[in-house]
């Protein structure tokens, strides 16, 4: 697994991706990889900003359209949101919100090798 200590936080979702997204090995046995519901980054870091039940400045300019307490439109921006984790686009800087090593090794596993619901 990789680990890195990227700063993450909330942002328009607009800056560009500097280069493809992280390597991953994916384990052999698909129980392996975790669960949307296992992934901590997601639930304890994205959700700050990118969560249907937040509106207006409490999104910190998260697109309203990218809610990722919801597992299909997650699913659908996975390798998105690895990549901008990898590049350190996201979060971005400034917002207080930072992603542990394990996090981001959970965040990088799930969403490059299957994004399991």
């Amino acid at each position: 697994m990789l680990a890195c200590a990227i700063a993450c936080a909330c942002g328009d979702d607009s800056g560009t991706i500097e280069g493809g997204p992280p390597e991953v090995e994916c384990p052999s046995a698909p129980d392996e990889v975790p669960r949307f519901d296992q992934v901590d980054a997601i639930s304890q870091v994205c959700t700050e900003c990118h969560d249907s039940s937040l509106s207006g400045a409490s999104r910190r300019n998260a697109p309203s359209n990218l809610n990722f307490d919801d597992y299909d439109i997650a699913h659908a921006h996975a390798e998105r949101m690895a990549t901008e984790v990898y590049w350190g686009n996201m979060p971005p800087s400034g917002s207080g919100l930072t992603l542990t090593p394990d996090q981001i090794d959970e965040l990088f596993l799930w969403a490059m090798c299957g994004a399991p619901e």
